[in-house]
């Protein structure tokens, strides 16, 4: 039973070599990001200068642009930490199990979580953006990223 569930689990690892496959999707998501990042500062500029209507009040819509781009920006990091932590998770764990490392993932994680969080919290308080901007910003292009995902899950390989 033992030799059974140690070939069972040799199966489901994922070595340094397989980590080195996430790099595609990861490169998709980034420039997916990105791409997402430039439509939506257009159309939101489009928006602003449309519903402001004069050159008078333009610091709003830089101001409002900045606090987009600042959101945007905040997901990118939040991304890239993301899929660090996972590569690590992958380098450590294949030499200790043959899998990969909880713990270098969740501490990954939490960092995001810190540093995404006290970025938005930097933004609102320190620099004053609205927090409209900066929350639509941040969501849109992390959303964005998530379909890359969806469709390399493997669910949809299956089918």
């Amino acid at each position: 039973m033992r030799v059974r569930k140690a070939k069972l689990m040799r199966k489901r690892s994922i070595g340094k070599g397989e980590a080195q496959t996430l790099l595609p999707d990861l490169k998709r998501v980034l420039v997916l990001q990105s791409i997402t990042m430039v439509m939506l500062l257009l159309v939101i500029a489009i928006w602003l200068v449309v519903r402001v209507g004069d050159a008078t009040q333009s610091a709003t819509v830089w101001s409002s642009l900045g606090a987009t781009f600042y959101g945007a920006m905040l997901a990118l990091t939040g991304t890239i930490l993301s899929a660090r932590s996972v590569m690590r998770g992958f380098g450590q764990g294949s030499d200790q199990t043959g899998g990969f490392a909880m713990v270098s993932i969740y501490a990954g994680l939490l960092n995001k979580l810190v540093i995404v969080g006290g970025g938005i919290a930097f933004g609102l308080i320190y620099l004053g953006f609205q927090p409209i901007y900066v929350v639509t910003g941040y969501m849109v292009v992390q959303i964005s990223g998530a379909g890359v995902l969806i469709r390399r899950s493997p669910r949809s390989d299956e089918r």
